[in-house]
This record gives C-alpha cells, sequence and structure tokens, in this order.
C-alpha cells in the first residue's frame, strides 16, 4: 500500500508540474511570441544591411509621380519597398505608378504611422530612407522592453497590456488575447503614465469633475466666452461649502485666482467627455481609462489628445470583459462553457439597465486586473507586418544615438 500511495504522489506531484508547466507556457504567451517575431524579424534585417547601406536616398524635395503614369522616381521607390519587404521583384516591373505600386506603399504607410494615401509624399520618402540599422536599433530597444514586462505577463491569469507607443491595448487571459482595440493617449505635454497599475472599479454613467489643470488651461476660457457653454453640456458648479451655483453667480476672476475653491462637474450624458464608462485605476496621477464622446478621433493615425487618460474605442465590449469573471453582480454561474464565471448575455442585461438608469454607477471588481502601461515601438501583427511607430513621446531618441552592439549590451529600458 505504501508503494501505491508513493506512486499516487508523486502522479499527482507530475500532473501538477505539467499544469503549472502550461499555465505558464500560456501566461507569457502574447510576449514570448512577440519576441520571437522579433528575433526573426532582426534576422532577416541583419540580411539586408549591406544592401541597404548602398543604397542612395531618394531626394525627398522632388515631385511625387502621378498615379498610373511613367516616372523615374518609380524604381527607386520599388527597390526600397522590396528590400524592406512590401514588394517582391515579380510583382512590379518597369517604370510606372501602378495599384500594385500604390498599394505597396499604403502598407508602409500604414506599418510607419502614416496617412494611408499611396502617394509618394515627403512624409513617407523620410520614412522609406531610414537606414535599416536604425530598424535593428528599434528591435534590441523592444526586446528590452518586452522582457522588462514577460514575468509580469507570466503570472497573471488576466491582465490589460496597453501600448502607448502605438495606441493599441489588448486584453490578456492566460497570456492570449481575448479582445483587442485601438486607443487615444495623452498628449505630448500630458502624457500618459508608462509603468505598472491596477484596475479596480468599472463606472457605469460617469460624471467628470473637471481637474485645475485642464480647467485654468483649457475651460476657463471656453466658460468665460460662452456664457451658455455651461448648461448646454450639463455642468453643474458648487463653492467649497458644497452650494451649487449659477453660472450668473459665478466671480470668473475669483475662478482663476482660487480654482480650488470651486468644483465644476459635468453630469452623466451624451455630452460627457467621458462617455458611458470609466474604470478606474489605482495611481495618483489620476491616469484612468474611458468612453469618449469624440469617437471620430479615432479615425486619426497618430491619436495623442487626451490630458493623459486612455481612451477606449470599444469600452462596453471591455466592461463586459472585466465583469463576465470578476464583476460583483447577481447573475447565476456560467454553466454552459466555463470560458467565464458569468453568462455574457447577464452581464450584458446588467450593463444595459445600469444604463438605462443614466446615474452614476460604480462596480468594484472583486480582483484587481494588474495593466501594463507599455511603450513598445516595434511590433509585429499575426501576418507579419512590422509596426514602427512615430515615437509620441520621443522617449527613442536618446536610445538611437547608441550603437547597435551598445544596445545589444546594455539594459536600455
Amino acid at each position: 500500500m505504501k508503494k501505491v500511495f508513493s506512486i499516487s504522489i508523486t502522479a499527482i506531484k507530475i500532473l501538477f508540474f505539467i499544469s503549472t508547466l502550461n499555465d505558464t507556457m500560456h501566461a507569457e504567451s502574447i510576449i514570448h511570441k512577440q519576441i520571437e517575431k522579433l528575433e526573426h524579424h532582426k534576422k532577416i534585417l541583419s540580411a539586408k544591411l549591406d544592401a541597404d547601406k548602398n543604397q542612395e536616398p531618394i531626394s525627398c524635395k522632388i515631385r511625387r509621380p502621378k498615379k498610373n503614369a511613367a516616372d523615374s522616381l518609380v524604381p527607386k521607390i520599388r527597390e526600397r519597398l522590396i528590400l524592406r519587404g512590401y514588394l517582391d521583384y515579380q510583382t512590379h516591373t518597369g517604370n510606372v505608378n501602378n495599384n500594385i505600386l500604390i498599394n505597396a506603399l499604403k502598407t508602409f504607410q500604414k506599418a510607419n504611422f502614416l496617412e494611408q494615401t499611396g502617394e509618394f509624399n515627403t512624409k513617407t520618402c523620410e520614412a522609406l530612407n531610414e537606414p535599416i540599422l536604425e530598424d535593428l536599433k528599434l528591435i534590441e530597444i523592444n526586446l528590452d522592453r518586452l522582457n522588462a514586462v514577460k514575468e509580469d505577463v507570466q503570472k497573471t491569469k488576466k491582465l490589460i497590456l496597453v501600448n502607448v507607443a502605438q495606441y493599441h491595448l489588448f486584453a490578456l487571459k492566460q497570456g492570449n488575447v481575448e479582445l483587442e482595440m485601438d486607443i487615444i493617449i495623452g498628449k505630448k505635454e500630458r502624457k500618459t503614465i508608462i509603468g505598472k497599475d491596477y484596475l479596480h472599479t468599472v463606472v457605469v454613467n460617469p460624471t467628470w469633475t473637471i481637474p485645475k489643470q485642464i480647467l485654468l488651461e483649457d475651460k476657463l476660457k471656453v466658460f468665460t466666452q460662452d456664457p451658455g457653454y455651461l448648461e448646454r453640456k450639463n455642468y453643474v458648479i458648487f463653492d467649497e461649502d458644497r452650494n451649487q451655483l449659477s453660472p450668473d453667480q459665478i466671480d470668473w476672476n475669483d475662478v482663476e485666482n482660487n480654482p480650488l475653491s470651486y468644483r465644476f462637474r459635468q453630469n452623466a450624458g451624451e455630452n460627457n467627455v467621458l462617455g458611458g464608462f470609466k474604470f478606474l485605476l489605482e495611481n495618483k496621477q489620476a491616469i484612468y481609462m474611458h468612453d469618449t464622446n469624440t469617437k471620430d478621433l479615432f479615425e486619426k493615425t497618430v491619436r495623442t489628445f487626451s490630458s493623459g487618460c486612455i481612451r477606449l474605442k470599444n469600452p462596453e465590449i471591455m466592461a463586459e470583459w472585466l465583469l463576465k469573471d470578476y464583476g460583483d453582480i447577481e447573475c447565476p454561474a456560467n454553466t454552459e462553457d466555463g470560458s467565464s464565471k458569468y453568462p455574457l448575455v447577464c452581464v450584458k442585461e446588467i450593463i444595459g439597465d445600469y444604463q438605462e438608469q443614466k446615474r452614476q454607477k460604480f462596480l468594484k471588481l472583486t480582483e484587481k486586473i494588474p495593466v501594463i502601461l507599455g511603450y513598445f515601438t516595434y511590433w509585429i501583427d499575426d501576418d507579419g507586418l512590422a509596426y514602427k511607430s512615430n515615437d509620441p513621446y520621443k522617449r527613442d531618441d536618446a536610445l538611437l544615438q547608441l550603437s547597435l552592439s551598445q544596445l545589444i549590451e546594455d539594459d536600455v529600458s
């Protein structure tokens, strides 16, 4: 009996080890895959380094080739696109600026966060002239950044990975992507923070109290020039004793001199700048994620419009993703597929009920969700397209002055 018992214990240990190993592999999958992609891409680019050095830069001050017209620039553009993997020798020949070349330029522009016009404009020319050596440096910089967060991703079941540098967000479960969406980040003068945080509360129908800096730098001028703005946009004003004031009771000079004596709150509704959802984080800078009432800004390629907070393109889907596993809500257990704690249909109904009430509702999560606010300027997608960020906060500039060997040897995160 002792021998059988011993074997059983050993078997349990082996199964536990396999389970733990499996969880670990899943937990690091998105980061692990991205590291593998960058390492593979580095080998491809390294083999092209000498050929790239021998290419003459294209002058960016000359005319743009016209569509379907012959132009002496076309072969030069084609050679650079071929070397960078956007064309092959068989798909385009001659000197005509046809749809094949235009579509390749559009893909190149997309990967370099440029407007996808298909035109050979100045910014596209400058991007095409950037040496492959710079790409290799960026790969080393971003490999280091990925390795710095790999362990944090590995240790958690559910996590939000924000790529500030490329205006994109991934929601992960056991390291695998379950949800992703475009985001809007902070302006250069009001940067979104980089680091680790925790999301703890979903707010439906949020109100917005104007922070001091935004009040003085952005809103005060609007309020004084347009007295009806406050009422139209559903703002209420309180003094330091919490007495509600009407706009005609306000001494605007006093507001400018003593902004902390007043509180400007925008009630929930379609005009609210936070939209229909807010997601609270723990940081001391009052940075959080939220919906927006200016959805058209997501059509922009470079999205640095906020005052530091992260605006989500699909906030309701994010709320559902969080609440179906960690919501403190009245839903039956999910017995259908076990993919989440609660059935999604019930979560949707509860969110819909709160939305109809048009009152601010705080939904605290049963567990805090880790949020990694990363800055990855070089990222390869599942189709193999290498996205090279415009580096909105210029965090790469100093690092790019180092040699490639220095970047490989040093910790540059």
